[in-house]
């Protein structure tokens, strides 16, 4: 089982992201050294999404957080964001962005 102290003792141990951690507890069913190994392993790995302008990536976190999906946001400059995805969330985020993009427009 995953807890949010076998997640907070992976990235102590092993300096990932919240995400990474918690892919790799998820792979390796919480076993905390089978995660160990598994991040020191060639795998799919995190995808990533570009947003830019402030109000969208907003609407995006906000739209995320209402989904229950968990992501990482890490603001890259002054008018881009990257959000991070497990591989498995990343097509919701890819259509979730492209809703939030149509309805800018109209």
């Amino acid at each position: 089982m995953v807890t949010s102290e076998t997640i907070d003792e992976l990235r102590r141990r092993t300096s990932v992201s919240s995400l990474e951690a918690m892919q790799a507890l998820s792979a390796s069913q919480g076993d905390l050294e089978r995660a160990i190994d598994y991040l020191g392993k060639p795998h799919s790995g995190s995808k990533s999404l570009h947003v830019g302008g402030m109000e969208l990536a907003k609407r995006t976190a906000d739209e995320l957080v209402a989904t229950g999906m968990w992501f990482e946001c890490e603001r890259l400059n002054r008018e881009q964001w990257q959000f991070t995805v497990a591989p498995a969330s990343y097509a919701r985020l890819v259509a979730l962005h492209s809703a939030l993009l149509g309805s800018q427009e109209a």
